[in-house]
C-alpha cells in the first residue's frame, strides 16, 4: 500500500504540531508527576554508631514518646542515610511520625499527621530523601491528599501535592 505524499510545507505543518503536543503533554504532566526516590538520593550517609536524643535538654519537648524514640533509634537507620523515621499511631486510623537525625541524636516532627491527616501512610526509603505521604483529608470529598516531601536538615519541603483517588475507601498506597 503506498501512502499519499504531503506537500513539504503541510509535511513541515504536522512534525511541527506534533512535537508542540509532545512538549506541551511532557511539560504539563512532569509538574503533577509524584517524585521518585531516586530522584532525591540520600546526601550523607550513617558513619559510625547512632547518637542518642538528649532528653533532658535540646530534645525534652520529646520526652513523653522517648520510649518508642529509643526503640526506633536502637532499630537503626530507616530513611535519607542518617535518619530514623518513626511511626507513632494514636488511634484508629490515626498516626503521626518522629524524625531523628542519628548522626546528632536530634528528634523533629514528621509535618503531617494526627486527625488532622486521618488514614495517613507514609512510604520512605534509607537511600533516599523523599517522603511520600497520603492520608483522607476531606470527608465530604471520594480523594486522597497525596504530598512528596524531601528533608534538608531538620526540615521538610513539598516538593509536590495532589489529590489521588481512594482505594476500596482508604488511602493507601
Amino acid at each position: 500500500m503506498k501512502l499519499p505524499s504531503l506537500a513539504p510545507a503541510r509535511m513541515a505543518a504536522y512534525v511541527l504540531l506534533a512535537l508542540g503536543s509532545l512538549a506541551a503533554g511532557a511539560s504539563s504532566g512532569a509538574a503533577d508527576s509524584p517524585a521518585r526516590f531516586g530522584d532525591y538520593p540520600a546526601t550523607e550517609m550513617l558513619n559510625g554508631a547512632a547518637r542518642n536524643p538528649d532528653f533532658s535538654g535540646r530534645d525534652k519537648s520529646h520526652r513523653s514518646m522517648r520510649t518508642r524514640i529509643r526503640e526506633g533509634v536502637a532499630a537503626g537507620m530507616n530513611f535519607g542515610g542518617h535518619y530514623t523515621l518513626i511511626e507513632i499511631g494514636c488511634g484508629g486510623s490515626c498516626r503521626f511520625a518522629k524524625v531523628v537525625d542519628l548522626r546528632t541524636g536530634e528528634v523533629g516532627n514528621f509535618p503531617y499527621g494526627g486527625e488532622e491527616q486521618y488514614q495517613m501512610m507514609i512510604s520512605y526509603r534509607p537511600a533516599s530523601r523523599l517522603v511520600k505521604a497520603r492520608w483522607k483529608g476531606d470527608w465530604d470529598s471520594p480523594d486522597c491528599t497525596e504530598v512528596d516531601v524531601i528533608i534538608e536538615g531538620m526540615d521538610w519541603r513539598v516538593v509536590r501535592e495532589a489529590r489521588a483517588p481512594q482505594v476500596n475507601g482508604y488511602c493507601d498506597y
